[in-house]
C-alpha cells in the first residue's frame, strides 16, 4: 500500500484539448537506437478519459 500512496502523491492525471499536439511515445524496445517519441500529432477526438484519436500533421513521406 505504501508504494501506491507514493505513486499518487508525485503523479496527476493530463488531459489534453481538441486541436492540441502532442507527442506519441512509442514503447518498442527492439532497436535501442529507434526514436521514442514520435509526433508532433493533433488530438482531433477525446475517447475517453485515458484514450484519444490523433492524427499525423506532418505531409507524408517528410522526415524531420
Amino acid at each position: 500500500m505504501t508504494q501506491k500512496l507514493h505513486y499518487d502523491a508525485s503523479h496527476y492525471g493530463v488531459e489534453f484539448k481538441v486541436g492540441s499536439y502532442v507527442l506519441w511515445h512509442c514503447a518498442d524496445q527492439t532497436n535501442k537506437l529507434h526514436f521514442k517519441w514520435h509526433g508532433p500529432y493533433k488530438v482531433v477526438k477525446k475517447i475517453s478519459d485515458v484514450k484519444y484519436t490523433i492524427e499525423d500533421v506532418l505531409p507524408v513521406g517528410r522526415a524531420v
